[in-house]
Order: C-alpha cells, then sequence, then structure tokens
C-alpha cells in the first residue's frame, strides 16, 4: 500500500519548481537566498546582492563594487575568506 502524502501534487510540483529555480540562479552567479550573507570577521570583505539579484562580494569602502572575489562555503556552514584565508562560521560570524 502507497503510504499518503501530507503534501498536495500541485505544492510538491511547485517547490520542485522552486528548487530548479534556486540552481539555475546560483549557476548564474544569483544569490538564491539559501543562506545568510557573509561577512568575514577578521578582514571585513563582504557579500552583497545587485538590484539585478548578482552575488558580488565588496570591500568594506568599497560597497558596490564587485571584487570579483568569492567565499569558499565549507562543510557544515562555514566559510573561507579569500583574501585573509579565515575560516568562519556563516551565521554567528565567528572564527573557526
Amino acid at each position: 500500500m502507497k503510504k499518503k502524502s501530507l503534501i498536495s501534487p500541485e505544492l510538491h510540483a511547485l517547490a520542485s519548481q522552486l528548487k530548479d529555480l534556486q540552481a539555475k540562479a546560483s549557476a548564474l552567479g544569483m544569490f538564491d537566498n539559501t543562506r545568510e550573507l557573509v561577512r568575514c570577521p577578521k578582514c571585513g570583505l563582504e557579500e552583497d546582492v545587485t538590484c539585478d539579484g548578482l552575488l558580488i562580494t565588496t570591500k568594506p569602502d568599497y560597497h558596490g563594487l564587485d571584487t570579483g572575489l568569492r567565499f569558499a562555503e565549507k562543510p557544515a556552514g562555514t566559510f573561507r575568506c579569500p583574501v585573509c584565508k579565515t575560516r568562519f562560521a556563516g551565521l554567528d560570524e565567528g572564527a573557526v
């Protein structure tokens, strides 16, 4: 006997479409809203999103100007800064 799902087929299809759109946005360099933006606790390099939805990385004194650098996302929600190589947790911004 097949187990009945608590989620309607329509909602399941919509969630699947959303997941596909997030993957496409990420592949195009857009921010997909699956996590918080990060900022390095040591050097201050930070992520930002342009009005077009593109994910950029800026220096504290040059907001809006993309450095072209990207934080390396590591397992368990940690990141590595491309400038100073500091490893830190994404949400609490504490150095690891």
